[in-house]
C-alpha cells in the first residue's frame, strides 16, 4: 500500500500543476493585464474547488474523485495546448482555470488524506514523512528545469 501512496504523490506533481500555475500569468496576461489579478483568480478558483472537495471525498469516494480529477486535467491540458498553439485566448483562460479546478477537487488534496488510510496506525507518521519527501522531491524535479531555463 505504501507503493500506491508514493505513486499518487508522484502523480500529483508530475500532473503538470506547477507548470500551469507558473505560466498562467504569461498565458493569461494577454487577456488580463494585471498579473496580481491573475494570481488572485487562480487562488480563488483553487480555494473554491478545494473546499467542496472536502465533503465530496467521503460521499463520492477517493478513486472516482481521483479519476475525475485526472480526466478533467487531461481534457483541460488538451484545450490549453490548442489554445496556445492557435492563439485562442479565451480557450486558454478557461482551460487554465479548469485545470486548476480539476486538480483541486481530487489530485490536490486526496494524496495527503489517503496516507493515513493506506498505512498501519503505528506507521502513519513515517508514511506521511515518506510521502511528503516523495512529493517535494518530485516538485524539485519538475521545477528545476523551469528555473534552469530562465
Amino acid at each position: 500500500m505504501l507503493r500506491a501512496v508514493l505513486i499518487v504523490m508522484l502523480a500529483q506533481q508530475l500532473s503538470g500543476i506547477n507548470a500551469v500555475i507558473f505560466y498562467s500569468t504569461s498565458i493569461l496576461s494577454s487577456i488580463l493585464s494585471s498579473s496580481a489579478l491573475i494570481s488572485l483568480i487562480i487562488s480563488l478558483i483553487n480555494l473554491a474547488t478545494t473546499l467542496p472537495a472536502a465533503s465530496l471525498i467521503d460521499r463520492s469516494g477517493r478513486k472516482p474523485l481521483l479519476l475525475w480529477s485526472i480526466c478533467s486535467m487531461g481534457v483541460s491540458s488538451l484545450f490549453l495546448g490548442l489554445g496556445i498553439v492557435y492563439s485562442w485566448r479565451l480557450i486558454s483562460v478557461i482551460s487554465s482555470f479548469g485545470f486548476v479546478a480539476g486538480f483541486s477537487v481530487g489530485l490536490g488534496p486526496i494524496p495527503f488524506l489517503i496516507i493515513s488510510e493506506f498505512v498501519d496506525a503505528e506507521a502513519v507518521s513515517a508514511g506521511q514523512s515518506l510521502g511528503l519527501v516523495t512529493n517535494w522531491f518530485a516538485t524539485f524535479c519538475v521545477v528545476s528545469p523551469f528555473i534552469l531555463c530562465r
